[in-house]
């Protein structure tokens, strides 16, 4: 009971500390791709810990094989009779209850993460067959084109991986700048970024009211932006991508499952474009994102067992 306790206080003080430390750890955009280890290692751990007191209360109610390990005796003794009925029925009943409960949502979460994952999986996929049948393919461009006024590309990560540009796009962006908003697109599809704004976008609507899920959705998204921004500053240059998204914005027809050029906080990474980090500012950010990532994920981990081996200690020395 001990352990599920700790690893559930834990779990309510990442909720509630955890969205605030991290924007302001996240907000300026250094080294973005640990920028996002870090929201992600802080929504699974509350996951874990979320699973792992259900085990625990669960193992605890059901009196499963634990009985003979003596480090629990003590411990799961008071769990052990209430679900045994030593406190009267209503308690043992509002036991089973809080238990199931917590199985139920647990089992309710994945359902509804699993099935916006396979919704947005086919949506991609439906959209990218369409765009094929009446898009056009120009010579020595790696891209679908639609015709469109509104300047547009977005990358649609079917199992094709199709990049798509309008003509709108194609006729305000010169050859470097239309290159370097492919690279973007193209990084997006590399490093499999649909997958990883899927899946918190996955979380954040099925526990919309916690902040941790839906605020690190969003700067989930704002950050893989700017990992895409920082592949194609690479290639072309700050200058050349610049200039490509002063020319183009998002069009309106751009589905859900894609991942478009000027999406996110523009301003936000036009003014990190335009102040790169320098000097020591960028491995501290580094260093710091590590730290934390690592806190993050090591933490329910070292609470179950620094709980387990004190309430281990407690109970050989009743014995």
């Amino acid at each position: 009971m001990s352990v599920a306790m700790c690893l559930l206080l834990y779990s309510v003080l990442a909720l509630t500390a955890g969205p605030p430390a991290l924007s302001r750890l996240t907000r300026g955009g250094d080294a973005p791709g640990l920028g996002v280890s870090v929201w992600l290692a802080a929504m699974l751990s509350v996951l874990g810990s979320w699973i792992s007191a259900t085990v625990f209360l669960a193992a605890d109610v059901v009196h499963t094989g634990w009985t003979g390990v003596a480090m629990w005796r003590a411990c799961l003794a008071v769990v052990r009779n209430v679900a045994a009925g030593g406190h009267g029925f209503l308690v043992q009943a509002i036991a089973l209850a809080i238990v199931a409960a917590a199985v139920f949502g647990l089992g309710r979460l994945g359902w509804r993460v699993q099935c916006a994952l396979s919704r947005a999986s086919r949506q991609a996929a439906e959209h990218a067959h369409a765009a094929k049948i009446v898009g056009r393919h120009y010579p020595g461009l790696d891209a679908v084109v639609l015709d469109g006024r509104t300047p547009a590309a977005y990358c649609v990560a079917d199992p094709t991986r199709t990049t798509i540009v309008t003509t709108g796009a194609l006729h305000v962006l010169d050859s470097a700048q239309l290159d370097a908003v492919l690279t973007h697109e193209r990084a997006h599809l590399d490093e499999h970024h649909h997958l990883l704004i899927t899946l918190s976008r996955s979380l954040a609507t099925a526990l919309p009211w916690i902040a941790l899920f839906s605020r690190g959705a969003a700067e989930i998204a704002r950050l893989l932006e700017m990992r895409a921004d920082d592949a194609a500053v690479r290639a072309h240059g700050r200058q050349t991508l610049l200039e490509a998204f002063a020319a183009i914005t998002t069009g309106s027809g751009v589905p859900a499952a894609a991942l478009a050029a000027t999406g996110g906080d523009m301003l936000s990474r036009a003014q990190r474009l335009m102040s790169p980090p320098r000097g020591h500012r960028l491995p501290l950010a580094v260093c710091s994102r590590l730290v934390v990532t690592g806190v993050l994920i090591t933490s329910p981990i070292a609470v179950a067992t620094v709980t387990a081996v004190n309430s281990g200690l407690c109970s050989f020395a009743a014995l």
